[in-house]
């Protein structure tokens, strides 16, 4: 792949580079007229760093513990949906 700044002339590189200077002094000037202060300036969108990301420490879940009495009777619940699937000749719920 070839470079896209070898088509350029020596005097089109030189232009460019004065009219980057241009944009950078003007922009410096607007950032003062603002009030922005000199270290929140932004960074060209190359340098730009990345946002770092802080993944939280995966926490352990509680376990639900039920009673004896309670999975009997979920177990009860269970045996009645299948006896009356059956009886009426299915075989999935």
């Amino acid at each position: 792949m070839q470079n896209p700044l070898l088509n350029f002339t020596v005097q089109q590189l030189k232009r460019a580079l004065e009219i980057r200077q241009q944009i950078e002094s003007l922009q410096s000037e607007l950032d003062a007229l603002m009030g922005v202060p000199a270290k929140a300036k932004a960074l060209p969108a190359k340098a730009a760093p990345k946002p770092k990301v802080v993944v939280p420490a995966p926490t352990q879940r509680k376990t639900r513990k039920l009673s004896a009495a309670a999975k009997a009777k979920l177990a009860a619940l269970a045996r009645a949906r299948w006896r009356k699937a059956k009886a009426e000749g299915k075989t999935h719920l």
